[in-house]
């Protein structure tokens, strides 16, 4: 079976207008895929709130916005009913609060849920509408900073105000500056003659200065060269003395050595030697002798020589 053209395009054109359909309605928040109830909250201004914006619950999003309607209330009032989708998932009790607040800084208007208490006595079902309340605006929040930025403004013109008074200071300050600089110039161009007199004095100092310098150089050129003379001449008188002293020592060694000599007889006559060794030995024996035998050498006789006479007939 062959189909024409014309139904082919037919079929394309709905599924594409089908796809495009379900894409916006995905673009501005639906999400096909989650089951969601259907809750109410009415208010008096909106203030900005559009299809789509979210329902956030404790920062998290658990739905959207799907209708805002005008209508009245039970009273004649006429308010403006929002529609929400919120998550099957989310159980609402009578306690819940949809609050109408800001997403955000730049993020527009979203609906912001609390639970109350953890665990609802009342659940509410799908249709049921909650309590309301509105948070505090961008312009309330942004009411105490302008005060600041106001109170900052006031302090900066009065800072300006004093700055102005202390610019016409700073004004007679620079032209005192100007009057003292326009003195010194006149009194340099009045001491100008001096003032190159003394500056020829100095340098001509300076030229004594590098004159005397070269002086006293030479001067400490001769100081050093006395000096190293004196030095060589005490070295000199040193180096003499002590060959003088060399020379008489030799000549007392070589008159030892002489064997003709008293030093040199009494070095190397070897008979003497042993004669004076002999005498030496003898001279002990005679001191060992008398202290043995005093008696042989000292004679004491208390009644004269009676006793002698008799000590040798006995």
């Amino acid at each position: 079976m062959k189909i024409s053209k014309e139904i082919k395009v037919a079929l394309f054109t709905i599924v594409s207008l089908v796809l495009l359909y379900f894409g916006f309605q995905f673009l501005k928040g639906a999400d096909f895929l989650t089951r969601t109830n259907r809750f109410y909250a009415d208010y008096d201004n909106v203030e900005g709130l559009t299809i789509s914006n979210p329902v956030i619950l404790n920062g998290l999003s658990v739905g959207r916005v799907s209708a805002i309607k005008l209508q009245t209330d039970s009273s004649g009032r006429y308010v403006m009913r929002v529609e929400m989708e919120i998550n099957k998932k989310i159980t609402l009790g009578d306690s819940s609060v949809a609050t109408l607040g800001d997403n955000g800084l730049l993020g527009g208007k979203a609906i912001l849920l609390t639970l109350g208490r953890t665990n609802p006595e009342k659940p509410l079902t799908s249709g049921s509408s909650l309590r309301t309340a509105k948070a505090g605006g961008l312009m309330s929040k942004a009411e105490p900073l302008a005060n600041k930025v106001d109170s900052i403004a006031l302090k900066f013109n009065k800072l300006l105000d004093e700055l102005q008074g202390a610019g016409t200071k700073i004004n007679d300050m620079l032209g005192s500056l100007a009057g003292l600089a326009e003195n010194t110039n006149g009194m340099i161009g009045e001491n100008r003659v001096a003032l190159k007199t003394t500056l020829a004095n100095f340098q001509e100092l300076s030229r004594s200065f590098v004159d005397t310098e070269k002086q006293l150089k030479a001067l400490m050129v001769k100081s050093n060269n006395f000096a190293d003379k004196l030095n060589a001449m005490e070295l000199q008188e040193s180096v003499a003395n002590a060959n003088k002293a060399l020379a008489s020592l030799n000549e007392t060694l070589q008159k030892a050595n002489n064997p003709d000599g008293t030093i040199g007889a009494l070095m190397q006559d070897r008979a003497l030697y042993d004669n004076l060794k002999n005498l030496s030995e003898s001279l002990d024996k005679l001191a060992e002798d008398l202290r043995e035998n005093p008696r042989r050498y000292i004679n004491v006789s208390v009644f004269g020589r009676k006793d002698k006479s008799e000590k040798d007939k006995k």
